[in-house]
């Protein structure tokens, strides 16, 4: 059931759209790996909240706040989705259709061959190229994430750790798991600093938050839940003496050390909330006045306040337009740019298998999409009507998937969209999605072979 020469020659008909679509595909999802800056966008989701932009997104917004969800809306949304079915409807319509119209496929049957031969050959190139072109797109894309960000094998460590850890000839795991270490040796500071590029007043700031977020992370770890609540209420760490001696680990301290320590710092945090929120405000009106000043715009100054630092007539004006005096606003900002830092740490949250699913999906999606494609090119004569079916039924289901998010009214248009059954919304939740996926790998193969038994019993104009 399988001939080499009709596969070599579907394969020299149809490879310079697959090398195209594949190329572009590939080089999308490698630009946006490799541009991704997660201290940028954390910087970004800040400055939209309570804005008409975050209150439409709902709770979907988070999901936009990480690379994987960039690429759900790119790569693996409505833009990869056009592109890959350029080359599916195109090639399944030119497999078939398209050369019976054009006479070459009683050529072709006039060869001692079968129909089934022919048709079944037709359909395995088509099954393979579309597997080769996911493989290769979320190969590529799993390279670039981990060379720019590695986070897919491996750990990645920032370059102040190295740099203290060569100074003070530990691992750097160890110091990593300690900042403390850092801390408490003036030349370990001092390289840490240096390596990161900042000054020791930031630099400073920056340990103190970095060992607060470490902290809260290794006491949320012990209580089983999720770093965020115990930021968001620190005070769960007191009621677990486990989670206490964790934490206070991380802080180089020991427990009863670190108890009193963390009820100060809750007290003052709480005295001082409204001086903070007073103080933010002043820090972005000074920001503003500055940015004006240096012919910027306040959302560059505020990814690079070290420009603003340099400049004495830049802080001068900032200072006067938030009314802190010099001292103050120089805390503020290192307070800033150390939450900056912060930011660039959390790195890239990437969930691999999540990744992975979301490829599989996206070809067995694919697959049925193809499948619609092939068949209704092996059920026509006349390549216009084959086109008509095989690509007009797949670009209504992605037109009534887009309109579906449009508003809630239009919402239920997602349930006559095949593209539905690719829910990447619940891929990264990890959620159910198991059955949708089941349904499209039923789907293409029983149009596949509808469409083997459609050509091979249906009368041709030879």
């Amino acid at each position: 059931m399988f001939s080499k020469p009709i596969f070599w020659q579907s394969v020299r008909s149809h490879y310079i759209l697959w090398v195209v679509c594949t190329v572009v595909l590939t080089v999308m999802l490698s630009l946006i790996a490799a541009f991704h800056n997660p201290s940028v966008l954390s910087t970004f989701m800040q400055a939209i909240e309570g804005t008409p932009i975050a209150a439409e997104a709902g709770d979907r917004l988070d999901l936009f706040g990480s690379l994987l969800g960039i690429l759900t809306q790119t790569v693996y949304g409505f833009s990869g989705l056009m592109i890959t079915m350029v080359y599916v409807v195109v090639t399944a319509n030119g497999l078939v259709a398209a050369e019976v119209d054009r006479g070459s496929m009683a050529y072709t049957l006039s060869a001692p061959i079968k129909r089934t031969t022919v048709v079944f050959t037709k359909a395995l190139y088509l099954f393979l190229s579309i597997v080769l072109m996911v493989a290769i797109i979320g190969g590529v894309g799993t390279l670039t994430v981990q060379l720019k960000h590695h986070v897919i094998w491996g750990t990645h460590y920032t370059d102040d750790v190295k740099a203290a850890a060569e100074v003070l000839d530990l691992d750097e795991e160890e110091v990593a798991g300690n900042l403390s270490l850092i801390v408490t040796n003036p030349q370990a500071f001092a390289a840490g600093a240096a390596a990161r590029g900042l000054d020791a007043g930031v630099y400073s700031a920056y340990l103190a938050q970095a060992m607060q977020r470490d902290a809260y992370a290794a006491a949320a770890k012990v209580l089983g839940v999720e770093p965020s609540v115990v930021e968001q209420d620190p005070s769960l760490i007191k009621a677990d003496p486990a989670a206490l001696a964790a934490a206070a680990a991380v802080m180089g301290m020991d427990a009863d050390t670190f108890g009193p320590y963390l009820d100060k710092a809750l007290a003052q945090a709480e005295a001082s909330a409204a001086r903070r929120t007073a103080l933010q405000d002043a820090l972005t009106e000074g920001l503003a006045a500055a940015a004006e000043y240096l012919g910027t715009t306040p959302g560059a100054l505020a990814a690079d306040l070290s420009v603003l630092k340099a400049d004495p007539q830049a802080m001068a004006v900032a200072s006067r337009a938030s009314g802190l005096d010099l001292a103050t606003l120089n805390y503020a900002l290192a307070q800033a740019m150390a939450s900056n830092e912060i930011s660039a740490d959390l790195g890239v949250e990437f969930d691999r298998f999540a990744y992975l699913m979301m490829n599989v999906g996206f070809l067995l999606l694919l697959l049925a999409i193809s499948s619609i494609a092939f068949l209704a090119s092996c059920m026509f004569n006349l390549s216009k009507y084959s086109l008509a079916l095989g690509a007009g039924l797949p670009f209504a289901f992605l037109i009534l998937n887009l309109l579906s998010t449009v508003n809630e009214t239009l919402e239920p248009l997602k349930y006559f969209s095949l593209m539905t059954l690719f829910d990447t919304e619940q891929m990264m939740r990890g959620g159910t999605y198991a059955p949708q996926l089941i349904a499209l790998a039923v789907i293409g193969v029983a149009l596949y072979a509808s469409a083997v038994r459609v050509f091979k019993t249906r009368d041709l104009p030879l």
